[in-house]
């Protein structure tokens, strides 16, 4: 880490932005912190619904965030591989639950809304550093990058 001559600029909003699709939804609100709630549902007996919130500061991504893994079905693990996908993936680098519990363990009880909180901070790093409350049902990837689209569009910098 190095201090730099400026002072940082952050990106924020005025008014809320949001968008959503089939059931997942996402907004992004006018605050004073980088801030991400996750609410992480799915019908799975192992998972259920999980729901996390973190004020985004260097610290919570280092202690909180950074290890939490992403997640597959071990159902899907087989299939993955014949098509060439998660050729390099371990017990150490996914999450992998089966049908009647996880098959590693975990670093973390709510582990996979960390990941998915994670997805966010790294699916908005390209905008910068921001002041904005990000809400997340059930988002992803795709959700994730729709918003970035429309903060970029609206969001105005200051210090």
């Amino acid at each position: 880490v190095v201090d730099q001559p400026q002072a940082r600029v952050y990106r924020g909003l005025s008014s809320p932005v949001s968008v959503s699709d089939k059931g997942r939804y996402m907004v992004a609100l006018p605050a004073d912190e980088f801030r991400i709630s996750f609410t992480f549902v799915t019908d799975h007996p192992v998972i259920g619904t999980q729901y996390a919130d973190y004020a985004i500061t260097e610290e919570v991504f280092r202690e909180q965030l950074a290890a939490a893994r992403t997640f597959a079905f071990a159902h899907q693990v087989e299939e993955m591989r014949r098509q060439g996908r998660a050729l390099g993936g371990s017990l150490d680098l996914a999450v992998v639950v089966g049908g009647a519990g996880y098959v590693n363990e975990l670093r973390f009880p709510d582990e996979i809304v960390r990941h998915k909180i994670l997805d966010i901070v790294g699916d908005l790093a390209l905008l910068g550093p921001m002041k904005m409350h990000i809400i997340a049902i059930k988002s992803g990837h795709q959700l994730d990058a729709w918003l970035a689209q429309r903060i970029s569009e609206v969001a105005v910098g200051w210090n």
